[in-house]
């Protein structure tokens, strides 16, 4: 399976959630592979870190295939490569925060997506980052009905323990943040399309 994490707005969380995922696939067992198409490189130097301190086999790859699971970093930006990126995925994840500003990004790289994009592509809606205490943080399902995009059923919270997953890896998350990212891989990865 092939799944692209995707949003034309910066810091919303999509390299941390790419690598969150992987760690848990990997953890269950799946074999993972991660195209980085972030001119930043950072699931590359980051994976690259954790492979030389024996916390992770995930490989950064440039081919889909022979893997369980491929997963696509995206820079922050819409262009030919998203769309390509988007083709080629068998799901579209959209990473955003509650913010307006995200959510209007949010909004917009869907509208890019379904005009430039497959016609069937799954495009599901991640909220990242969500804490409960704030206002703009209720009403998960009334933003996302106003951006398009189905939501997943789950949300990640804003958790300090996701920031270390790049210099410890799957060890340096709390139960907590495990639960809640396993619920969050499995919605990804079971949700019918």
């Amino acid at each position: 399976m092939i799944i692209s994490f995707m949003n034309q707005k910066g810091g919303v969380g999509k390299t941390s959630v790419t690598l969150g995922v992987a760690l848990t696939l990997e953890r269950a067992g799946e074999r993972v592979g991660i195209i980085d198409m972030d001119s930043q490189k950072t699931s590359t130097r980051f994976l690259y870190y954790l492979r030389a301190n024996n916390q992770t086999n995930i490989e950064i790859t440039t081919k889909a295939k022979g893997f369980d699971y491929v997963l696509i970093d995206t820079a922050p930006n819409l262009n030919k490569k998203q769309v390509k990126a988007a083709d080629i995925s068998d799901r579209v994840v959209m990473v955003t925060k509650t913010a307006p500003p995200n959510l209007l990004s949010t909004q917009e790289t869907i509208e890019y997506l379904t005009k430039y994009c497959r016609p069937d592509l799954p495009l599901y809606l991640l909220f990242n980052h969500v804490d409960q205490r704030k206002g703009h943080s209720q009403n998960l399902m009334e933003k996302a009905a106003k951006v398009g995009g189905t939501p997943l059923p789950h949300h990640l919270s804003y958790m300090s323990d996701y920031e270390y997953l790049f210099l410890q890896g799957y060890a340096a998350l709390g139960n907590a943040a495990r639960l809640e990212l396993s619920q969050v891989v499995y919605d990804i990865v079971s949700t019918p399309k």
